[in-house]
């Protein structure tokens, strides 16, 4: 179903309907950014929906995008939490906790 449509099917065969935009913030290699996004939901079921972040793979967690997830395993797995969201600051200029990166590279793991 194509991002410009009104509904999408919830997981009981239900229909998802369209419920507002809005904007969230997401780390992406480039830094913070603003992303406009839809949210849908479903009535009788109360799920929700989000189609640019299940495109895009952002994890609704972190809202952290595939690829700097990559880089925050690859800094966390080489040295220390507190090194790696260091060498993450001054390597691609974005701030990070050492508890996000401790979260991100167990979630990896698993």
């Amino acid at each position: 179903m194509a991002f410009g449509a009104c509904s999408f099917p919830c997981s009981r065969g239900k229909s998802a309907s369209f419920r507002r935009c809005g904007e969230k913030t997401i780390l992406s290699s480039l830094g913070h950014i603003d992303v406009p996004r839809r949210y849908y939901a479903c009535r009788a079921c109360h799920a929700s929906y989000l189609p640019w972040e299940s495109w895009a793979g952002i994890d609704s967690a972190h809202r952290i995008s595939p690829y700097v997830r990559r880089m925050i395993v690859l800094a966390g797995s080489s040295c220390s939490f507190d090194e790696a969201a260091k060498l993450l600051l001054e390597l691609s200029h974005f701030s990070i906790s050492n508890d996000t990166v401790r979260r991100v590279c167990d979630e990896e793991g698993q």
